[in-house]
């Protein structure tokens, strides 16, 4: 699931070129662009990911869509932030958002690779603890098994 990480934020830099957003753009405006891109960008996964899982009901589908979506915009704020503060802190791409934090963007590269590897352990980390409190219980279709092909011998 790589991949839909990668197409996300190459897709965010095409709708901010498209906006006429830069780092420098006020705060809010980037807050508001950054909930608008998620919910289109989950408007389009979504129903993919339901397909893929075996999901048919059309019904099923747009009401998970839906409710995705508003999931998306209210972090698409955050996620947008994340974005650009880990483009930074791994050197990929300096952030200039009025909101960055000076002691963070006057750190060193070093300092900067260090924070970022500390931060995605520690997100790690608490997923898995979550993940380890909250077992598994209701299946939800994708790891449903295969349906076997029985035939029958004609002998009596």
């Amino acid at each position: 699931m790589a991949e839909w990480g990668w197409t996300y934020a190459k897709g965010r830099d095409l709708s901010r070129r498209l906006s006429k957003i830069t780092e420098t753009t006020r705060e809010r405006t980037q807050s508001l662009h950054d909930a608008v891109y998620s919910g289109a960008f989950i408007a389009v996964v979504s129903p993919l990911m339901y397909a893929a899982c075996g999901a048919r009901d059309a019904k099923e589908i747009a009401i998970g869509t839906a409710t995705a979506i508003g999931f998306g915009m209210a972090n698409g704020a955050p996620i947008g932030y994340a974005v650009d503060m880990f483009r930074d802190l791994t050197g990929l791409k300096r952030c200039e958002r009025p909101s960055y934090p000076d002691l963070l963007r006057r750190q060193s590269s070093r300092t900067k690779k260090g924070l970022a590897v500390l931060l995605t352990a520690g997100a790690i980390v608490l997923t898995t603890g979550i993940y380890s409190l909250t077992p598994n219980k209701q299946d939800n279709g994708c790891n449903a098994p295969v349906p076997q092909q029985v035939i029958e011998s004609q002998e009596r």
